[in-house]
């Protein structure tokens, strides 16, 4: 995982296959929570299809 230049996501990749989950700078603190939704959505591109994920919350443990 990497973050981008532009503020908002954090995108990893391997070959043609991606995943893109929301990222806020101030919201990465260990033992903190970020709940997906209509503004937070974790995009999955793989050689079978597109998704978008809005359901469900990213811990982010240190």
């Amino acid at each position: 995982m990497i973050p981008p230049d532009t503020f908002g996501r954090l995108i990893g990749h391997l070959n043609e296959e991606y995943i893109g989950l929301p990222h806020e700078p101030k919201s990465l603190r260990v033992a903190e929570k970020t709940k997906f939704g209509e503004s937070n959505v974790v995009d999955l591109f793989t050689k079978d299809g597109f998704w978008g994920g809005r359901k469900g919350e990213m811990n982010h443990e240190g």
